[in-house]
């Protein structure tokens, strides 16, 4: 909505049936700021939801929005109060990124993974200029100074951030829960998304076969 009104903004200062309508000018900057945010915002959201998008990717993303946006860090600091392992995630951060040595208490959580003796991994920069692949890309510059006193399996480093799901899962819900369909029952809702998001557990014959058992049902009770 916004972006469409800054596209007829000028052309509605001339037109008499709405032109006291049109915002002032001050207005209109502070929604060309909030357009700006906007399209930020977004660049993460989309980057969320790459099955590429790893741990250190997320934390490297988060500390950026906390930068430029403070009231968001009760919510995506990594010490935040809804971080289900704050030390278990802080612990794959710093393995992906070959960030010093780890704290007591992250190299416990993560020991099932570790194999050995430690290297630093260089990463690979990013050349995209959006606002959520220039985080990452000001991230991957960083210089590996220190190694871990360990090494750990490469899956660590595969572990998928919830952000991943989650983010998918709301783009999803936006998608369907459209105003046509503002009056459908949460149960419903929540029926159609469940379905929707566990898709590939189930297919057309999995329907049909549901239905067939629910009519063999039918007709035996009636025998």
């Amino acid at each position: 909505m916004v972006k469409r009104f800054l596209q007829i903004k000028d052309a509605a200062k001339h037109v008499e049936a709405v032109e006291e309508l049109v915002p002032r000018s001050r207005d209109c900057r502070r929604l060309m700021k909030l357009q700006d945010d906007q399209q930020a915002l977004d660049s993460i959201c989309l980057e969320l939801q790459s099955n590429e998008t790893t741990l250190a990717d997320v934390r490297t993303l988060f500390d950026g929005v906390v930068k430029r946006y403070p009231g968001t860090s009760n919510y995506l600091t990594k010490d935040a109060t809804i971080v289900h392992s704050p030390t278990f995630e802080t612990a794959i951060v710093k393995v992906t990124r070959g960030e010093g040595a780890l704290t007591r208490a992250e190299a416990a959580a993560i020991t099932p993974f570790r194999v050995g003796e430690g290297v630093i991994n260089e990463l690979e920069p990013s050349t995209s200029t959006k606002f959520a692949a220039a985080l990452l890309h000001a991230g991957s510059k960083r210089t590996h100074a220190a190694a871990n006193a360990a090494t750990y399996e490469l899956l660590l480093s595969y572990i998928p951030p919830t952000s991943n799901d989650c983010e998918r899962l709301f783009s999803k819900a936006k998608a369907v829960l459209t105003p046509q369909r503002s009056s459908m029952l949460p149960i419903n809702f929540e029926m159609i998304m469940f379905l929707r998001e566990n898709s590939f557990y189930w297919s057309r014959r999995t329907v049909a076969e549901v239905q067939q058992s629910s009519v063999d049902v039918e007709v035996n009770s009636m025998t």
